[in-house]
């Protein structure tokens, strides 16, 4: 998985925290590298955090969703 931040996201924080409490494995990459930004168009990402797990989870809402659908 997936988890798309920038540097000063403050929901990025939030969702960083609920994935790893949750035990979710997740790989970071912020919006503001090459890999970040290819990850970004390639899923059509608008919005960070992104997760993406099979699909594509925008905000912390639909992230909380996905980690109590686990």
């Amino acid at each position: 998985m997936i988890l798309l931040t920038s540097p000063k996201c403050g929901e990025c924080l939030k969702a960083k925290e609920l994935l790893r409490k949750a035990g979710v494995e997740f790989r970071e990459v912020s919006v503001t590298t090459d890999e970040g930004l290819k990850i970004g168009v390639a899923y059509s990402v608008t919005h960070v955090p992104a997760l993406i797990a099979g699909r594509v989870y925008v905000g912390i809402d639909e992230i909380k969703e996905f980690v109590e659908s686990l």
